[in-house]
């Protein structure tokens, strides 16, 4: 087994999808205003390599016409960014080891709106 991450601030080896799940990271703007976040992606999203590409990205790309919000400017993410290779939900353990990589994604988010609302004062 190679120990490398898939993420920096993820528990990977702590997590049972580490060695089998398949893996499609986030996309967007590091200063976005906007983040959407599902469970894990899809078997569309692991065929196409991309977040929320299958029925659930239809329906979204719906929700955000409808709010006038461009997909270039959301960020999108999930709660693992690894599907088991079964297609099953995630197990708990799974969303607990890539906690910290989410958390730490929105986190980014917010100190960029924090500098830019500094920078514009």
């Amino acid at each position: 087994m190679v120990n490398s991450r898939k993420h920096p601030y993820a528990k990977c080896e702590e997590c049972p999808l580490f060695e089998t799940g398949k893996y499609v990271g986030t996309v967007g703007p590091a200063n976005a205003e906007v983040a959407v976040c599902g469970e894990s992606p899809s078997r569309t999203d692991i065929s196409s390599g991309q977040v929320f590409t299958g029925p659930s990205g239809r329906l979204l790309d719906t929700v955000l016409e409808h709010h006038e919000l461009e997909k270039a400017d959301v960020l999108f993410t999930n709660a693992t960014l690894c599907r088991p290779i079964d297609g099953s939900a995630p197990p708990k353990s799974a969303i607990l080891a890539c906690r910290p990589r989410l958390i730490s994604e929105l986190e980014d988010l917010l100190e960029i709106k924090e500098e830019e609302e500094d920078e514009e004062a």
